[in-house]
């Protein structure tokens, strides 16, 4: 997988690659690994990629924590609602400060989903 010229958004969203990992995730993953989503795969470096690794890891753990995300219509077993959501640093907030340098979240489409970014943050 790190030899595909895809960049490295689809990549994390094929689930023949990586299995589970949905958009919301992605897109917090790569921003806390701080890496750009229209990078190609191949060209990210070892320790991008052990970033990566240990901040999917994190992200996945902390919505596990927070009861997953409720942005549309999640509910739990037990019917409520996950928090994790209030703790996204990019996705869904679109014009929105980055919480680390202020500079306006961005919004474009990367493997045919919407990708929330930060243009400084992320490279």
């Amino acid at each position: 997988s790190k030899r595909t010229s895809r960049k490295i958004k689809a990549m994390l969203l094929d689930q023949t690659i990586v299995v589970g990992l949905g958009n919301i995730y992605v897109d917090e993953a790569l921003y806390r690994a701080r890496i750009h989503p229209e990078r190609i795969a191949k060209d990210l470096q070892a320790d991008e990629y052990r970033r990566l690794h240990r901040e999917i890891i994190d992200t996945l753990q902390d919505a596990v924590d927070q009861g997953g995300s409720s942005i549309k219509s999640y509910v739990n077993g037990q019917g409520e609602m996950g928090m994790f959501q209030q703790q996204l640093n990019v996705y869904g907030r679109k014009s929105e400060p980055c919480h680390h340098c202020g500079t306006e979240i961005h919004k474009i489409v990367v493997g045919g989903r919407g990708t929330h970014f930060c243009p400084n943050c992320q490279k």
